[in-house]
């Protein structure tokens, strides 16, 4: 029997997902979908991958703003419906980024892996990883963890009942474009004139990844909750301030 690393999983899924997503889209105008309902799907499944993103980066991982209940719910919903894994996985992988950013023991640093590595999730793996506390002791937080596949499948289970073809345009887009997105951060965004250092992308990147390609400047102010620096513009802290913010974090 062949037994799977997580990593094997993680790229499984990576490439399941991308070939579900590309048969899924013409599929979607065949069964009868029209222009304006893809655009509704896109732009809905866009904002819930952002909250996704703003959840388990400036809030799990950093820490950088404590939500109102309806914020908590919204970023929990976007995690599960995004399908990009556990909290406590991201959570620990984005620690050790920061930590031992790009030496050996960066788990996606340009320096020891290719830009299709990274998309296939091949991240490196760390056998002394200090578990997070802070996680633990959010009910909430280790609930979808220990669930979170179940929630994932629910959903899709319920959203294929409700309508087939929204559904496989739905989550699989979703994580296979932000998973895209991701990589580009992940790699592009440590790669500048031939070197390996943490760098700001262009501003297209920056609105479409809410924020996430200001990627200089959350290394060098991580627990800022705004990545944006001066004449910059955040749209994720934007999210954070308006939307899903209670107040600062606590001193």
């Amino acid at each position: 029997m062949i037994k799977l690393s997580y990593t094997d999983k993680v790229s499984i899924k990576v490439i399941l997902l991308a070939i579900v997503s590309v048969l899924a889209i013409p599929y979607y105008f065949i069964a009868g979908g029209t222009l304006l309902g893809f655009i509704i799907i896109r732009l809905v499944g866009t904002a819930f991958s952002a909250l996704g993103t703003i959840g388990h980066h400036r809030w799990l991982s950093h820490h950088s703003f404590v939500p109102h209940t309806l914020g908590r719910y919204l970023m929990w919903t976007g995690l599960v419906i995004y399908g990009i894994g556990k909290p406590l996985h991201l959570v620990i992988a984005h620690r050790l980024h920061h930590a031992h950013c790009d030496t050996a023991l960066d788990p996606h640093s340009p320096n020891h892996h290719s830009w299709m590595n990274l998309w296939l999730g091949r991240f490196s793996t760390s056998s002394g990883v200090r578990y997070p506390k802070d996680f633990y002791r959010n009910k909430e937080a280790v609930f979808v963890n220990n669930h979170y596949w179940k929630l994932y499948a629910a959903f899709n289970i319920v959203l294929a009942l409700i309508d087939l073809k929204t559904a496989l345009v739905f989550c699989p887009v979703i994580f296979t474009w932000s998973w895209i997105l991701t990589t580009v951060i992940n790699y592009n965004g440590h790669v500048h004139n031939n070197t390996v250092t943490p760098t700001n992308l262009n501003f297209l990147i920056s609105i479409i990844t809410f924020g996430e390609g200001l990627h200089k400047n959350h290394h060098n102010d991580q627990t800022n909750r705004s990545f944006a620096g001066k004449n910059q513009f955040d749209l994720g802290a934007v999210v954070v301030e308006k939307i899903l913010m209670a107040k600062a974090p606590l001193k």
